[in-house]
């Protein structure tokens, strides 16, 4: 059966629980229509992620997003049914990556969805109707504005390096475990959100994530948060203590962004708006990393070609061919380039182009 784009198929496994709140074994409690058993489990082995250890089901929530197959993408969730370690009860839902990129990586949207409480199922695989995703809300200036300076305001100015460093650690092929966090899943939505958004919308589902996990080695997202670290790879960033992290390397977008923040939060929101327009005019089915190589390259030749200094033709001509900027100052300093060279050189071909 066909279900409409706003859809999300979706299971719920966990252990039954019978009349005298006596819980089974874990199994498949719920599941819609969409879905198959042996989909069931192969969505539970990419979406690693386990409820935080506390005695309360609110606070013992957790939530994710993992790479799925064809290039879709995994949204889970845990908690601890009535705060009970032993009864940890998922839920796993299909996000088709044309959806993610709808809503902008919006996590809140993500949040929201899924932050019922789940209905305490008796087993036998009940059938339930999909998840619906609500209109897509626009990440405008003021909306990422209030996120950083909500973080400022919590954690000092510092946080904007902490997300840098927290940003070249997940895109390493390392990636990142986040330790010291605050154990709220809202503070830690905020956290994730906050790299999210250095990144253009067309490259944030690459940013997989899990809120929890207690096996860092099996976890399959690029940024995870755990408390054990002994069998991780990974780049290990406490962010309670920044000082006694390593440094990562600094990726060409991360260079990029620390030559932006200049203590000034709304120039830096407006400069990320102007990176993301870009963006979408260049960009096309790469990867994370290719994609914000070259996001990244393409905003050192602006800066290059605003102050007058020199780069090769052939680069500003590729770009006024494939991906001009707006009409406005910038494209007209990319053209007086090429002309002042085809007049320099007597170079038709350019001239013509």
């Amino acid at each position: 059966m066909d279900t409409p784009e706003t859809t999300l198929q979706r299971f719920i496994y966990g252990k039954p629980v019978n009349e005298d709140a006596e819980a089974g074994e874990f199994d498949i409690l719920a599941i819609t229509d969409g879905i198959s058993a042996e989909d069931a489990v192969l969505w539970r082995s990419l979406a690693v992620l386990e409820p935080m250890p506390l005695p309360d089901a609110v606070d013992s929530q957790a939530m994710g997003v993992f790479s799925g197959l064809e290039a879709n993408l995994i949204l889970a969730r845990a908690y601890n049914y009535h705060g009970d370690p032993g009864c940890p009860v998922y839920e796993y839902a299909l996000v088709p990556r044309g959806m993610m990129q709808a809503i902008a990586g919006d996590l809140q949207t993500l949040n929201e969805i899924t932050g019922e409480r789940l209905d305490v199922f008796t087993g036998g695989r009940e059938t339930i109707e999909p998840l619906t995703l609500p209109d897509p809300v626009t990440w405008v200036a003021d909306r990422r504005t209030m996120l950083y300076q909500g973080l400022i305001n919590d954690d000092g100015s510092e946080i904007i390096e902490t997300l840098f460093t927290l940003f070249d650690a997940l895109i390493d092929e390392r990636q990142l475990l986040i330790q010291g966090a605050d154990q709220s899943l809202d503070r830690r939505l905020d956290l994730v959100q906050a790299v999210s958004l250095l990144v253009p919308s067309t490259l944030r589902g690459e940013i997989t994530f899990a809120t929890h996990v207690t096996q860092s080695d099996k976890a399959r997202a690029r940024l995870i948060f755990a408390e054990d670290d002994s069998s991780t790879d990974r780049w290990v960033v406490n962010v309670a203590d920044m000082g006694s992290n390593p440094s990562p390397p600094e990726s060409s977008f991360g260079a990029l962004l620390r030559t932006m923040w200049q203590g000034d939060l709304n120039a830096f929101v407006a400069e990320l708006r102007a990176l993301e327009l870009m963006a979408a005019a260049r960009l096309g089915g790469e990867s994370l990393v290719e994609g914000l190589d070259l996001v990244a390259a393409r905003q050192v030749l602006d800066m290059q070609v605003i102050a007058g200094d020199a780069v090769p033709v052939e680069q500003v001509q590729d770009v006024l061919e494939n991906a001009p900027p707006e009409p406005g100052p910038l494209r007209t300093r990319y053209i007086r380039r090429l002309l002042d060279h085809a007049l320099e050189s007597r170079d038709n071909t350019v001239s013509d182009a």
